[in-house]
């Protein structure tokens, strides 16, 4: 096998005894159940698997109508120095909580805005960020065949990141968002939260690797949908403004 195979067999393996070790210390959040501003939604069952998120700080950003979670933490970091066996050091973690929304309200968009820092030198030395953002139906809708689900990896970013990079240490901003559409039917009011998020580093011999995530915001955009006999009515409106005008 090659060596680019090899070190993704390794990586695998690592990334698994990490989890098995990690899972120890899995747990609810403290605020694991709680209610949003203004009664949009409440939350619960919170959690993370590795117990390297923390608790959630949830405030409501009034000019951008935003709900938050936001996690700060200093624990979510990997390095690998003078690395001479071909094995990636990897710590991961996944994040979960249950969300329900107001009869009349829908999660339009959630979006989780990242940032940290990384340093790499090596030509073949690199650090990488993998993370998955996901939101299930509880419940099946209407004549759907079952729970519906969507999810976003991230984007605009530039990771991997190698040792032939202009800037070899820095900081770093990666986003994902998931849009929820209003069908018909419409989405359940109870939804499956998830954030799957990974950090791997690898450095060649006589090279360097190393990424931390210090900082996570989940932004909640919720808009409210009238009711059907409310749909009936701006109907009704639309047809007198229409007869009105001939």
């Amino acid at each position: 096998m090659n060596s680019k195979l090899n070190r993704l067999l390794a990586m695998g393996i690592v990334a698994a005894s990490l989890a098995g070790v990690q899972s120890a210390f899995a747990g609810a959040w403290s605020n694991s159940n709680g209610a949003s501003a203004f009664g949009h939604f409440t939350w619960s069952d919170g959690e993370d698997q590795a117990g390297l998120f923390g608790d959630p700080i949830y405030s409501f950003d009034v000019v951008e109508q935003h709900h938050e979670f936001s996690f700060i933490f200093g624990s979510f970091s990997v390095s690998d120095d003078d690395n001479t066996d071909l094995l990636a050091a990897s710590i991961s973690d996944t994040l979960s909580w249950n969300m329900h929304l107001g009869q009349d309200f829908h999660l339009e968009s959630l979006q989780i805005i990242i940032s940290g820092t990384y340093a790499v030198s090596g030509a073949t030395s690199e650090v990488n960020l993998i993370g998955d953002l996901s939101a299930t139906e509880i419940a099946t809708q209407g004549s759907e065949p079952g729970p519906r689900s969507t999810s976003s990896d991230f984007f605009n970013d530039n990771f991997p990141l190698d040792g032939t990079e202009t800037e070899p240490d820095g900081s770093y901003t990666s986003i994902a968002e998931i849009q929820i559409p209003i069908d018909t039917p419409l989405w359940d009011n109870d939804l499956h939260i998830s954030f799957e998020n990974m950090l791997t580093a690898f450095a060649e011999a006589g090279g360097n690797a190393s990424i931390t995530q210090e900082f996570q915001e989940f932004e909640m955009t919720i808009v409210l949908i009238p009711e059907p006999a409310t749909l009936g009515l701006i109907g009704l409106g639309a047809i007198a403004l229409l007869r009105r005008r001939r």
